[in-house]
C-alpha cells in the first residue's frame, strides 16, 4: 500500500488531458493500482506491480495530495476540454478538482505545475515499461520458436529522473 498522510485522508489522484480526438486519464491510487486510459478504448492497466513504476505512481499520488489547498471541492469529475488539464485527488471528503490550460502549468511557478510534471513522467515511465515488457516477450518467443532454452536478459531499470519539460 502506498503511503499518503493527509487531511482529508487521500485514497487516489488522477491527471486527464483533454486532446482533440481523445481524453488520457492518469490513475494512481494509495493500494498500488496505477494504470492510464485512454477514452478511444487504449491505455495500459494494472501497471502498478511493477516497483519502478509503483514508485512514480507514489510521487505522483503526494505531489496531488499535497496540493488539496490549490483545488476545490467537487461532486462529481467531469472531463477536461480541449487543451486543459483536470487534476484530481480523491478522498475520504470527496474529490477535488483543479482545471488548467496545459500551456500554463509549464511554468515552474504555477501551483499545479510539480503535480502536472510527475503525471506526465509517469505516464511516460508506464509507456516505456510497456514498450520493454512487449520486447522482452517477442524475444522471448523468438528464442522459443528457434529451440534456444536461454531467456533474454530484463530490460534495464530506468532510474527516477531529475526536471523534465511538460509536452504541448
Amino acid at each position: 500500500m502506498l503511503v499518503c498522510p493527509t487531511t482529508p485522508p487521500t485514497w487516489g489522484a488522477l491527471m486527464e488531458v483533454g486532446y482533440p480526438e481523445f481524453v488520457v486519464t492518469r490513475v494512481a491510487l494509495v493500494d498500488g493500482h496505477t494504470s492510464i486510459y485512454v477514452s478511444n478504448g487504449a491505455g495500459h492497466i494494472g501497471v502498478g506491480e511493477d516497483p519502478g513504476i509503483r514508485e512514480f505512481a507514489r510521487r505522483f499520488l503526494v505531489e496531488a495530495a499535497g496540493r488539496l489547498d490549490e483545488l476545490i471541492p467537487t461532486p462529481q469529475c467531469p472531463l477536461p476540454e480541449i487543451g486543459h488539464v483536470r487534476i484530481h485527488v480523491l478522498t475520504a471528503d470527496g474529490p477535488y478538482t483543479g482545471d488548467e490550460l496545459l500551456p500554463a502549468l509549464q511554468d515552474p511557478a504555477h501551483p499545479l505545475h510539480t503535480v502536472a510534471h510527475t503525471g506526465f513522467v509517469l505516464e511516460r515511465e508506464i509507456n516505456e515499461f510497456v514498450l520493454r515488457s512487449r520486447q522482452a516477450d517477442r524475444e522471448r518467443a523468438e528464442a522459443q520458436a528457434a529451440g534456444r532454452v536461454d531467456e533474454p536478459e530484463p530490460p534495464p531499470r530506468r532510474e527516477i529522473d531529475g526536471q523534465m519539460g511538460l509536452p504541448l
